[in-house]
């Protein structure tokens, strides 16, 4: 963790809790029961790899699953990282700086995907770091133009972009996901034209779940095809690009076969946490149905996740989590629609 972020975390209240998760714990009688009109979140369970190069957008296009003709400046492009099976190791966020093109994955992912990318570069011009220096944080409630640029290499873009409908369940204000030095972004943060509360990370958690977005982490790499998590359905998936690995089978499950397992939203009213990875069960048999995909535990609000389940048009029923019978988890919409046949 950069410590000129993480002090800047703590003098607004904050505080780390195992290295990465961010904490704003608040007196009694102070919880936040909603999104605020305005807040701020240090994303710090992501981290960045920054491309350099000449060779760099050649390089990831024949590595990553998106169609990198389509990052856009001032933009996120959803992108993730397969194996030769067609598994997903990282899930991805793509942007667009004058200098590089930024990854923002998952810090449990980020040291093994730097490792594989590194293997395959061979002699192309591309220079693959991990950017200590960057940090990311989402500011909620106020339009770009409102996020102060104190540095030209301070990106701010919509965080969840028009491939997703952001609906007033996500957040009814628009969310702006902001990358930079971490006292460039300590300027920003101090500068924002309304007094912003304060978020922990599990609140990026939640907005990303809520928009039905995958978190893959070291808990869960190499467990989901793309497919499996939804990630054709909201673009992060190219199906017009040449080779990458896993590409043939990720191809063979869009055209010669049918998706049997997707993802889906859920909550559950009990104190509970559901930690990635962990086996879900179906309500009625209490077979094995699938795998939480990501989670968000907040205290005064009930605990929202993603799953991946194999009867996910048999939506009636409730789930279990942790064994048959367990916790049990009711389903909520996502703002796209999944189907059986794609």
């Amino acid at each position: 963790m950069n410590s000129k972020w993480q002090a800047c975390i703590e003098r607004r209240g904050g505080q780390l809790e195992s290295g990465h998760r961010s904490v704003f714990y608040r007196a009694p009688g102070a919880s936040v029961t909603g999104l605020p009109a305005h807040f701020v979140i240090p994303c710090t369970e992501e981290v960045v790899l920054s491309c350099k190069g000449k060779d760099t957008v050649e390089f990831l296009q024949s590595q990553l699953t998106c169609d990198l003709r389509n990052l856009a400046e001032n933009q996120f492009l959803l992108g993730a990282y397969c194996n030769p099976k067609g598994r997903v190791l990282a899930s991805l966020r793509l942007c667009r700086t004058p200098e590089a093109i930024q990854l923002i994955t998952h810090h449990s992912v980020a040291n093994a995907l730097l490792s594989r990318l590194r293997m395959y570069v061979l002699r192309a011009d591309v220079m693959i770091t991990l950017s200590e220096e960057t940090a990311i944080m989402c500011a909620g409630g106020f339009d770009i133009q409102d996020i102060p640029a104190s540095a030209s290499d301070v990106l701010a873009c919509s965080a969840f972009g028009p491939d997703i409908v952001q609906g007033s369940e996500s957040s009814p204000y628009p969310c702006t996901l902001v990358i930079g030095r971490s006292d460039d972004l300590a300027t920003c943060w101090s500068s924002l034209p309304t007094a912003p509360v304060p978020l922990g990370s599990d609140y990026w958690s939640l907005l990303q779940i809520r928009n039905g977005i995958p978190s893959v982490t070291d808990s869960t790499s190499g467990l989901f095809t793309p497919q499996n998590i939804n990630l054709d359905l909201i673009n992060a998936v190219s199906l017009k690009k040449w080779c990458y690995p896993g590409q043939e089978i990720v191809a063979r499950m869009r055209y010669l076969g049918k998706v049997k397992q997707r993802m889906v939203r859920g909550w559950s009213s009990q104190p509970s946490a559901f930690l990635p990875g962990e086996t879900i069960y179906a309500g009625g048999s209490g077979a094995k149905s699938g795998t939480v995909v990501s989670s968000a535990i907040l205290e005064d609000r009930p605990s929202e996740l993603l799953m991946s389940v194999s009867d996910f048009m048999e939506t009636g029923s409730p789930y279990h989590a942790t064994e048959p019978g367990g916790p049990e988890i009711r389903m909520l919409d996502l703002p796209y629609s999944i189907s059986e046949g794609r």
